[in-house]
């Protein structure tokens, strides 16, 4: 069964991030269908927020201390008892130190990436995945940004060097 090998990672869903990004209705929306098929399919489910005192300038993104009521889980996505979060010190999800090793135990060897920023934490994730030879999916319709030049700004570098991009019904057609 392929979903043994799976993983899905939701990247920096928070209050504060949701609340900025660029059509925003369509990003909750598409990840609460993907968090559907995942527990359905029972796909181990790691969550992550980011964790930051203070604005990045060179980003022009709004960051959110995980600790606050915008760094929450935002409420339509959040985890359940069965499924692992993480607060990351850094941008990708691998600065988690204990990440790796449990993935390599559950035998997980493809992470489905969704999340936001896209050219940020959510582009970072993929590299880091992607030099540790996981197969990296991410899932576009569930990936956001500020903007829409953010957006494709940061598909385009998964697309083209880290990562096979899938839309939401190709991620649903895979499960099904």
């Amino acid at each position: 069964m392929k979903s043994q090998t799976e993983a899905l990672f939701l990247i920096d869903l928070q209050v504060g991030n949701v609340n900025h990004l660029f059509q925003s209705e369509i990003v909750v929306a598409a990840n609460k269908k993907v968090l559907e098929i995942a527990r359905t399919v029972e796909i181990p489910v790691y969550h992550f927020k980011y964790h930051e005192e203070q604005r990045d300038e060179r980003f022009g993104e709004p960051w959110t201390a995980a600790h606050t009521k915008e760094g929450k889980f935002h409420p339509d996505l959040l985890p359940l008892d069965n499924e692992t979060s993480f607060t990351k010190p850094a941008y990708g999800a691998f600065s988690v130190s204990e990440l790796e090793s449990q993935l390599k135990t559950q035998g997980i060897q493809t992470i489905w990436l969704t999340g936001v920023m896209s050219q940020v934490c959510v582009l970072a994730t993929a590299y880091e995945a992607y030099a540790r030879k996981y197969q990296v999916n991410v899932i576009t319709d569930a990936v956001g940004a500020t903007s829409d030049k953010n957006l494709e700004l940061g598909l385009e570098w998964m697309r083209k060097y880290v990562a096979d991009t899938k839309t939401l019904s190709e991620f649903e057609d895979y499960f099904s």
